[in-house]
């Protein structure tokens, strides 16, 4: 069956582009040139956590799966989209945000957070440190919605301020096998329809606590 729409979420990384404080920029180095070599090819050198990328248990919490462990077919599944761009930098987002959607969901969604932040992907300090994250309250419901992963499209699912990243460790342990995409982007483009067919699949590296993945939204 051949998709209406696709849909793509994912951020371009990009030589010493946008990264989480204090982590290395990513870097892109050619290093064969068809003229020279018959061939054009780079190395690639960024963390485990760089653009639109998924976060596996053990990025938080010991003893949980890293990115290999999680099963494959956990990756593809029904997502919805919470339109919450009405949410200021820097403020924080609760269990009553979330509640008026309720109705909507369905155990082992793949829930979607469109704050607006995705577009805003440049060097500042809006973009890097004021997005909107989820607070104890909203990761306690998701955990309680049965929904079986999450994403957003800023660069982290907590909030810049939380350096104990309470949000992720709640979701991490309060579901097996959960995973956290962050980074995403265009998530506003799906605000016209209720529901898609949400693919996200993460790099195969061995014991990684996260993984790049290219994530696309498809409408049938």
């Amino acid at each position: 069956m051949i998709p209406k729409r696709i849909i793509d979420l994912t951020s371009e990384i990009v030589g010493q582009g946008v990264s989480w404080p204090g982590a290395p920029f990513p870097e892109v180095t050619r290093v064969g040139y068809l003229a020279k070599d018959g061939f054009n090819v780079e190395i690639v050198r960024f963390t485990t956590h760089t653009g639109t990328h998924i976060d596996a248990p053990i990025h938080m919490v010991e003893s949980l799966p890293t990115i290999d462990q999680l099963p494959i077919e956990g990756f593809v599944g029904e997502g919805i989209v919470f339109d919450l761009r009405h949410k200021k930098p820097g403020e924080k987002i609760t269990s009553s945000d979330l509640e008026k959607f309720r109705s909507k969901v369905k155990k082992g969604d793949i829930i979607l957070l469109c704050t607006g932040w995705g577009p805003k992907r440049d060097f500042t300090k809006e973009f890097i440190f004021d997005f909107p994250g989820l607070d104890e309250s909203g990761a306690r419901w998701v955990v309680e919605s049965g929904a079986s992963a999450i994403g957003i499209d800023t660069m982290g699912i907590d909030p810049y301020s939380d350096q104990n990243f309470t949000s992720h460790k709640i979701l991490f342990k309060g579901k097996p096998n959960f995973w956290v995409a962050e980074g995403l982007t265009n998530l506003q483009k799906l605000l016209d329809k209720d529901r898609w067919l949400i693919v996200a699949l993460p790099l195969r590296i061995t014991g990684a606590s996260g993984a790049e993945a290219r994530v696309i939204a498809m409408e049938f």
